[in-house]
């Protein structure tokens, strides 16, 4: 269910679905497509991946954000102390609530899609006021944020910025460690950026240069 929320001080507002996944697919279920967990994990990411480039493909940049939230509750009589539930929350401004409308529910149809391609369950009529009461039981006494970076490398005159390994590890240890913990969550913020008119003419500026010094070396830029 849409919720649309003017934001103060500006002539805009946001726009959030929200979309519990409430069943993660098993190697089992996907037995005639993947050899094996490690190909499954392989092909999964990929698929999310070419997720993020329809997003980003399909809306005016800068105006979306995806946000992949792990939130844990307390539970009694289990051998572990809480339980985990998975949302994923997707938030667009705008300047009108018509826009802002048709473009979540675009977002939400490519977030679907993929979801059913790789056989996930998932519950897409979350309200704002059946999450609410679950955001605010988050503990907020201990937040850390890992935010990434842009720098200039000094060396070659290019903008550049942090970047996590790839890595083939699958996300179990983030669960084990979670179902320890209630009243806790992990948020990861996909945000699609691009270059301002600006930056882009600083960056032909700066590839026009490096293509004098060597015409055989031309860099390809990239945010």
């Amino acid at each position: 269910m849409l919720s649309i929320t003017s934001l103060e001080g500006h002539n805009e507002s946001i726009g959030l679905r929200i979309i519990e996944i409430t069943s993660i697919p098993s190697i089992k279920i996907q037995s005639d497509k993947y050899s094996d967990s490690q190909a499954m994990a392989v092909g999964y990411k990929k698929e999310m991946a070419n997720l993020l480039t329809q997003i980003y493909q399909q809306m005016p940049p800068n105006n979306i954000a995806l946000e992949l939230l792990w939130t844990t509750q307390e539970v009694t009589n289990q051998p572990y102390k809480a339980s985990i539930r998975l949302f994923l929350l997707l938030r667009v401004v705008g300047n009108n609530n018509s826009s802002i409308e048709k473009n979540v529910n675009a977002v939400l149809q490519t977030c679907k899609i993929t979801l059913n391609l790789l056989k996930y369950e998932y519950n897409d009529c979350i309200s704002y006021d059946e999450f609410a009461p679950i955001a605010k039981s988050i503990d907020e006494q201990s937040i850390c944020a890992i935010v990434k970076k842009e720098r200039v490398e000094e060396s070659l005159q290019v903008s550049t910025f942090d970047q996590i390994s790839i890595s083939e590890t699958d996300l179990s240890k983030v669960v084990n460690t979670l179902i320890n913990y209630p009243n806790c969550a992990i948020s990861f913020q996909l945000i699609p950026v691009t270059y301002s008119q600006q930056e882009k003419q600083v960056v032909d500026k700066m590839t026009f240069q490096l293509d004098n010094l060597n015409p055989h070396c031309s860099p390809t830029p990239k945010k």
